[in-house]
Formats: structure tokens, C-alpha cells, sequence
């Protein structure tokens, strides 16, 4: 539970044995486009769950690269991708530094083969999202191959 505001922590909060819930496994979002030659998958800790699923459910002769924000290298976690995606974990290790912004400087540093063909999955906290899509349109990457959401925003409980 992360506190008594926004949805989830006051549900858990209020949840009972028997109550229903649904777990969505991977990215709500994510269409395997069947012409990408590139996967790129960048979030926040947030997004690890999807990303890890994602990655599991890849076609085993997939290429690409998962940038992965996580507060401490402990939070690092073994994933089950294809051999031709790296997986890069970006450790905040200081916990005044924003969400997202290492991610995003991961990225921004990213320069797309071909972008026409790149398929980019870029979730979590909202300017990581937001500016990593500026980012992949500004590198010639078409909007419709870029799924992008705002899981959450930094001050904000909802």
C-alpha cells in the first residue's frame, strides 16, 4: 500500500479475502507492431512490471533496448527477454533526485537506426513520458510507433 490517497492504496486499504481484482500483466498499450526491427522499452520503476512482461512475451529473435529507472541497484530484477535486447537498469541511488529524469537522459541520448521502423513503449512518471515522446518525434520516429502514458506525476497523488 503507498498511503491512503489516490486508488489503489485506499481499495488495498479496504479489501477484503474474496475480493475481486484484476492484474493487468504488461503494458496496457503495447501493440507489437510486426514490421519493428527495433523494440525500445523505457519507464520508471512503475513500469518495470509491464516492461518485464513485454520483454517476456517479445518474439525470441527480438532486438531492442529496455532502459529501466529503479531507485536502488538492489531494485534490479531478473527478466526473461530475448537475447537481442539489452536491458540497461539506471539506479536513482538519491532519493531527492526526480523520477523519470535519469530515464529521460537515457533516452535522450538514444539515436534510432531506423527510426521508421523503431516500435518505443515509454511509460511512468508523465514528463518522462511526455518528453521521451518530444524526444522520439524529434528523431524522426513516427507518433503512431510510439505508445506513451503517464502512469503518474510527481506531486500528485492520483
Amino acid at each position: 500500500m503507498h498511503g491512503d490517497q489516490g486508488i489503489a492504496g485506499p481499495w488495498a486499504s479496504r479489501a477484503e479475502p474474496g475480493d475481486r481484482v484484476a492484474i493487468l500483466d504488461q503494458g496496457r498499450g503495447f501493440d507489437l507492431l510486426p514490421d519493428a526491427d527495433f523494440h525500445l522499452l523505457v519507464g520508471d520503476e512503475s513500469a518495470m512490471p509491464a516492461i518485464a512482461g513485454i520483454l517476456r512475451d517479445l518474439p525470441r529473435n527480438a532486438r531492442g533496448l529496455a532502459i529501466i529507472e529503479i531507485p536502488e541497484p538492489d531494485d534490479a530484477q531478473p527478466t526473461d527477454g530475448p537475447d537481442g535486447i539489452e536491458v540497461r537498469w539506471l539506479p536513482r541511488a538519491d532519493s531527492h533526485a526526480t523520477p523519470g529524469a535519469k530515464a529521460l537522459e537515457a533516452l535522450r541520448a538514444f539515436a534510432p537506426e531506423n527510426p521508421a521502423t523503431l516500435s518505443a513503449y515509454v511509460v511512468g512518471e508523465q514528463a518522462l513520458a511526455a518528453e521521451g515522446r518530444r524526444h522520439l518525434v524529434a528523431a524522426g520516429v513516427p507518433k503512431p510507433r510510439i505508445a506513451f502514458v503517464g502512469y503518474w506525476r510527481v506531486g500528485r497523488a492520483s
